[in-house]
């Protein structure tokens, strides 16, 4: 049947800190089943540096891999130096 659209199946949302190590992604669920897909969360200390969504087969993503996949997908945030925080004056806060 022409046109017939098949809705998602379940995406995992994951969020990474590139200044942690980078973990593996399991198409595991937890109430039994398979995520079809992740949407991966890249960040540095905290702070959002980009994201991107990925299809997720039985295996999962390995760790190498999702690392390859976040230079692809946030090359620039990724290999610079990270952001400071800000800076406030003091004697601008409130008692």
């Amino acid at each position: 049947m022409a046109g017939v659209v098949t809705p998602p199946g379940p995406v995992r949302v994951v969020r990474v800190d590139v200044d942690q190590p980078i973990p593996d992604i399991s198409a595991e669920r937890a109430g039994g089943g398979e995520y079809d897909g992740a949407f991966v969360i890249v960040e540095r200390s905290a702070r959002p540096l980009g994201n991107f969504e990925v299809d997720l087969d039985s295996s999962g993503i390995s760790a190498g891999k999702l690392k390859e996949l976040i230079e692809l997908h946030v090359s620039d945030a990724w290999s610079g130096p990270g952001s400071e925080p800000p800076t406030v004056d003091e004697s601008q806060l409130p008692f």
